[in-house]
């Protein structure tokens, strides 16, 4: 299953931590594999977290991000987006919705 989560640790994200809490659950409970894909090209951390690969777009964009997802046509594949849809004002600034991931 690959997870689409804004960040992981060491960034702090409510977000990123619930998505990260849900797959050490599902790995434990019923053995599903996950990758995490994170969508903001600004986050900084490892290739692997708690032994689930981390990959990220290097762009925002869906291209970058169909790409990442090793997309085929012939096969399925499960995707989990984590995404707080809501716009925020952070120290005067706006924090923009990535509409790219729709």
């Amino acid at each position: 299953m690959s997870v689409i989560v804004p960040r992981l640790p060491p960034a702090i994200d409510g977000v990123g931590d619930y998505g990260l809490n849900s797959a050490r659950k599902m790995r434990h409970y019923s053995s599903v594999i996950t990758e995490f894909l994170i969508g903001g090209a600004n986050w900084s951390g490892q290739d692997f977290i708690e032994g689930f690969p981390v990959k990220q777009v290097g762009t925002e964009s869906q291209t970058d991000l169909f790409e990442l997802l090793l997309y085929d046509q012939n096969s399925q594949q499960t995707v989990l987006l984590h995404h707080c849809c809501i716009m925020l004002v952070m120290q005067g600034e706006v924090v923009r919705f990535d509409w790219w991931l729709v």
